[in-house]
């Protein structure tokens, strides 16, 4: 549904907004990717949490228009979001926890209430993510977790952000980290 692609557009939104600057890596000298992941995932460490708010507009052949989101994220167990639409109807609404998740579609007027397995919020968000991805993402906190084992990085400055990939022999793992804020902007595998 609309409210479930919202949700989605939205974690990637907040995830952008969440990063507050922290001194940038030096992209005037060769930098070593275990240097550049350490910095990374102690810049993530120190994150607790995030709150936001938005606005989102839309504007698609068949549909327009906008909505507010409130987003609130509480490490490592939280995530609080809510989309209102124009005179305040609300669009959709959800609490997930590293329990439980509930989640209010406005628009259709249903509930969706189950335990915050990867199944289940697979089903629910119609893409493969764990809840710890999720609220890495909100906060903007993701971390090298995810590559082929034995892998060894190799990374490089490649348009402002530096560039870390890990080839195995049967998957790569590409992450593209924001210079100035020291966090993942970007994954690919």
């Amino acid at each position: 549904t609309m409210a479930i692609r919202l949700f989605g557009i939205t974690l990637i939104a907040a995830a952008l907004q969440a990063c507050a600057p922290t001194g940038g890596l030096d992209s005037s000298r060769d930098t070593d990717p275990n240097t550049v992941m350490t910095r990374v995932e102690g810049r993530s460490a120190g994150l607790s949490g995030f709150t936001g708010y938005g606005r989102l507009s839309m504007d698609m052949p068949a549909q327009s228009g906008s909505a507010s989101i409130a987003v609130r994220a509480i490490k490592p167990d939280s995530l609080m979001l809510e989309i209102t639409g124009p005179f305040g109807v609300t669009v959709a609404r959800a609490l997930v926890t590293n329990k439980n998740f509930l989640f209010y579609d406005g628009l259709e007027n249903t509930v969706l209430e189950g335990a915050s397995t990867a199944s289940n919020l697979r089903r629910v968000l119609r893409m493969e993510i764990e809840f710890r991805d999720i609220i890495d993402l909100v906060t903007g906190s993701m971390t090298f977790r995810q590559r082929p084992e034995g892998a060894e990085p190799e990374g490089a400055f490649v348009d402002g952000d530096y560039h870390i990939l890990f080839a195995g022999t049967k998957e790569t793992c590409e992450y593209w980290v924001d210079n100035e804020h020291r966090a993942v902007r970007r994954f690919l595998r």
